[in-house]
């Protein structure tokens, strides 16, 4: 095991990317692992993400700021 919190931190993944997740609840998440970086859909834009470059598959870069 990596991280003794793997369990805990993967529910944390899925609630950030799942689609009805409020943004407030993904700024927290955000918040408490201290993300800098985020890789997702476009639709992932909002509060606190921006937007940095567009890679393969429409991926996009988001920096997280604060």
């Amino acid at each position: 095991m990596f991280l003794r919190d793997s369990a805990r931190r993967s529910a944390a993944v899925d609630r950030f990317f799942a689609a009805g997740t409020p943004a407030a609840e993904r700024r927290g998440i955000l918040r408490e692992y201290g993300v800098r970086w985020v890789v997702g859909p476009a639709d992932l834009a909002g509060p606190g993400l921006r937007k940095v470059t567009t890679g393969p598959a429409d991926q996009v870069l988001y920096r997280v700021v604060r």
